[in-house]
């Protein structure tokens, strides 16, 4: 998943991902793996 989201940045334009961009869809991912597994239990 992270070196996905990586490869898709370095496609677009050559510039990798600013570090606070990849950090905010990790916490966002996250937070909904963490929302769906409470909503399971």
């Amino acid at each position: 998943m992270t070196h996905r989201i990586l490869a898709r940045g370095h496609s677009y334009g050559g510039d990798p991902l600013p570090g606070w961009v990849l950090l905010t869809i990790i916490v966002v991912f996250a937070a909904y793996l963490g929302y769906r597994y409470w909503q399971g239990k």
